[in-house]
């Protein structure tokens, strides 16, 4: 079992996890201490639990975020995979429209991706 100390808000906390996650870990703590400072802003005293509460909901609206993007680009896979199969030759598709619907998936997910990067974390 690995540790890992993190700090978040000040505070230093260990933290077990599996052997060789230690550095994911102290990413993933950076990612929170990032949306921790955002949402504190220029506050000094602001109730940890809260705080920590506040910064769990944005994560989770992240999340959200992901999980629907993933189900739109899944859909429409799903969608070119049976009006692929639909065709009886199975050649209707070009492969320009495939492509098409995974570049604009990848665009949405790197905007994605940029959007949610941990701020202020950078050392």
């Amino acid at each position: 079992m690995g540790h890992v100390t993190v700090s978040v808000n000040g505070r230093k906390y260990r933290m077990s996890c599996d052997d060789g996650a230690e550095q994911r870990v102290s990413e993933l703590a950076d990612h929170v201490e990032g949306i921790v400072q955002e949402i504190k802003g220029g506050f000094r005293l602001v109730q940890e639990d809260r705080l920590f509460l506040m910064a769990a909901l944005v994560l989770a609206d992240q999340l959200g975020e992901v999980r629907e993007e993933l189900q739109r680009t899944l859909a429409q896979i799903c969608n070119l995979r049976s009006f692929q199969a639909a065709d009886n030759n199975a050649s209707y598709i070009p492969s320009r429209d495939v492509a098409r619907v995974v570049e604009a998936s990848s665009a949405r997910l790197q905007a994605l991706e940029q959007r949610f990067a941990p701020t202020g974390t950078e050392g």
